[in-house]
């Protein structure tokens, strides 16, 4: 009997379901839920998958596509009400430099003139070629380079605006088509419950104005995950294509997506009649369209770099094993990663999530063994990592990928429940305990979404003491002030400052990072022309060779050997030296730092024949962090003391949020020659002394 046929022999007098369900034909859920949907279309080339969500009214689907649109449309709104074009994260720096190379060079690759000009910190150095990548897959920097190709790749162009709304826009995409996949497995609501706790997810909605990796992946991944599902019901040639490259290109912005092959091949292996082995070869097309940007991937990888993929040259590709995931005293990053996801991960709904995948199971095997090959082995894989630490959504972004497969378990479970609510017997009770029944399970359900999202946009917003941590990596609302005040001095410095130009700053608030994405210049960090500076960059370098390590040990090895033998006095004259071939070169230079180091470096252009031309002295601009009141510095020290609580032992960073600074730009110029010295005024000169005339002679007697 196939699935939205009713059969009134199938229940009798003890069932759990009201008799006059069939009349209203009310079942056609029902009698479809007792059968599994992937044993449906039993004649044909493929086993095709079934209906999945029930039968529902023209009005409950373009109703439930109407609400989601309106979700979307405040979801966007809300995502840009927090956004900023400008960020000093060093993941960021890799991804956005690393689009706009694309754009201009037709390759992520950068190559510095000096070995002390800026490179950002996740760049790796091929010393063969002298040329540095950033150290993530090129997915992130195609879609800036594409972004950038089309607004503009100049420095004041709004294309270097819009390659920051990349993330945004792909997280607003996400939620759209979490409803759409969720819909398609349980109905409307489980459409509309699965968006909500996606989009208001404390580690979603922090790193969703985050111009890093996490959005966009996530993207690709739900709209391939439908489309997989869609091919499934249908084996359509375009749906096939379009599901495998977009689940492929998730490898090309995460290497560990990777992973979600398994799905695409259990998904196409599940459909194979062994019958009909020639029909097969259709089904190959998701796997092949999966294959191409994974190809394109390590194609790249290899012939640039040297090596299958940027992982490798910091051993972060072998960073993975049980030792991390099980420490000898019976911790480890298991605990860290259940803690995470049951917290910043999935609140309130990672059980639900996990349970409703295993129950989805009793329906439809297949579906639910997708859901499961999508969520389980990115677990495993970074539960198993050496980068595990237990700082709130630091740790659980790692996984976002695979989070929305558990919210689909979890929509999926709650409107299960709810039909069965619906149709369950009641026989002769009032109508109150019917409402009460009919109506107690969708209150329960919504309860449970309205807390999840309420607790994941508060903690994200900072408006709890459960809030990750009072940085701006972890809040949302003091990242929104902080870039908003840096995209503000980038935007006067880009106008200010004309391509081509040399600009020194400084390192140790990572304004170089933004800076080296907003303009065309040159740039250098003063602190690297002060060897106590240089020293804790190469204590990172590991003792063993081989062990896992952000930083890329050839790099730092490359500028260790350069300032073999140095000491400040040469690190100084080779800053003048950089200077003055600049000048010799008809470039101008430049310096954007905070008061107390912009005085230093006046001092050093005073002292050797140049002088320094203020353009712009900022009060209200800060990097490091806004200007808290008394009241919200005392709640982000407790903050700051809670998140260094969490860390591991050995940790260190920069410490809490500075006070706001003073930043100046200015111009270094050539001091003009002295003037010549006034010509003295001839010294006057004395009028001759009058002559007496000679007395008269008298004359002779």
């Amino acid at each position: 009997m196939s699935a939205g046929t009713v059969s009134t022999t199938q229940f009798d007098a003890t069932s759990d379901v009201a008799p006059d369900a069939v009349a209203r034909g009310t079942l056609a859920y029902a009698d479809a839920s007792t059968q599994r949907s992937d044993r449906e279309s039993p004649a044909g080339a493929y086993r095709l998958l079934g209906d999945l969500a029930p039968r529902e009214s023209w009005l409950q689907r373009w109703g439930g596509l109407l609400v989601a649109l309106l979700i979307t449309a405040l979801y966007a709104f809300t995502l840009f009400s927090f956004w900023a074009p400008a960020h000093v994260g060093n993941n960021e720096n890799g991804y956005l430099v690393g689009g706009k190379q694309l754009a201009h060079t037709l390759s992520t690759g950068f190559k510095p003139e000096s070995p002390l000009e800026f490179v950002g910190r996740m760049w790796i150095y091929h010393p063969e070629t002298q040329t540095n990548y950033p150290k993530y897959p090129i997915g992130i920097p195609i879609l800036v380079a594409s972004t950038m190709t089309i607004f503009g790749s100049g420095q004041n162009d709004f294309g270097a605006v819009a390659a920051w709304a990349v993330s945004p826009a792909s997280a607003t995409l996400a939620v759209l088509g979490m409803f759409f996949l969720a819909r398609q497995i349980g109905g409307t609501f489980a459409g509309l419950a699965s968006m909500l706790l996606l989009a208001c997810g404390q580690v979603f909605f922090t790193l969703a104005v985050r111009p890093n990796s996490h959005a966009a992946a996530v993207c690709v991944i739900v709209w391939g995950t439908f489309y997989l599902v869609r091919f499934m019901q249908t084996a359509s040639l375009w749906r096939g294509a379009f599901a495998g490259l977009l689940i492929g290109y998730a490898c090309m912005i995460r290497y560990t997506d990777g992973l979600l092959g398994l799905g695409v091949g259990i998904a196409c292996v599940s459909m194979i009649r062994f019958t009909r082995p020639v029909a097969a070869l259709k089904l190959l097309t998701p796997i092949v369209f999966w294959s191409i940007p994974i190809a394109i991937q390590l194609t790249f990888t290899k012939i640039a770099m040297g090596t299958w993929t940027s992982y490798d040259s910091t051993n972060e590709s072998q960073g993975f094993g049980w030792t991390y995931a099980f420490y000898p005293d019976g911790t480890g990053n298991w605990n860290t990663m259940a803690s995470v996801l049951n917290d910043s991960g999935l609140f309130f709904v990672a059980g639900i999530g996990l349970l409703g995948s295993i129950w989805l199971g009793a329906r439809s095997p297949r579906v639910a063994l997708i859901l499961m090959s999508w969520c389980v082995p990115s677990v495993c894989l970074y539960a198993s990592y050496y980068y595990g630490q237990n700082v709130a959504v630091q740790y659980s972004r790692f996984v976002m990928s695979a989070m929305p497969a558990l919210i689909v378990g979890a929509g999926w479970a709650m409107s299960e429940l709810i039909r069965r609510a619906q149709l369950m017997n009641t026989g002769e009770s009032s109508r109150v305990v019917r409402f009460a029944r009919r109506s107690g399970m969708p209150l329960a359900c919504g309860a449970v979404v309205a807390i999840a999202c309420s607790a994941g946009v508060a903690r994200s917003l900072g408006m709890t003491p459960l809030s990750a941590s009072g940085s701006s990596y972890g809040n949302v609302a003091v990242a929104t002030v902080e870039f908003r005040n840096l995209a503000e001095l980038g935007k006067l410095s880009a106008k200010t400052i004309p391509a081509g130009s040399m600009v020194f700053g400084c390192e140790d608030d990572r304004l170089m990072h933004y800076l080296q994405f907003v303009g065309e210049w040159q740039l250098f960090s003063i602190d690297w022309f002060d060897m106590r500076r240089t020293q804790g960059l190469f204590r990172r370098i590991s003792q063993d060779k081989t062990d896992p390590d952000p930083f890329d040990p050839a790099r730092i090895q490359m500028l260790r050997d350069f300032y073999s033998g140095k000491d400040d006095a040469k690190l100084r004259q080779l800053q003048l030296d950089l200077i003055k071939g600049a000048f010799a070169k008809g470039r101008r230079v430049f310096y954007i730092l905070d008061a107390d180091r912009a005085r230093r470096m006046d001092r050093v252009a005073q002292q050797n024949g140049m002088t320094t031309r203020r353009l712009l002295i900022s009060d209200d601009l800060t990097v490091s962090a806004f200007t808290p009141t008394p009241e919200e510095k005392e709640a982000q020290d407790e903050l700051y003391k809670e998140h260094q609580r969490l860390r591991p032992q050995g940790w260190t960073n920069a410490g809490p949020p500075a006070a706001a600074g003073k930043w100046i730009i200015a111009e270094i110029v050539t001091a003009p020659p002295p003037p010549p010295p006034a010509p003295r005024p001839a010294a006057a000169t004395r009028p001759a002394p009058a002559t007496r005339p000679a007395p008269a002679t008298k004359p002779a007697q």
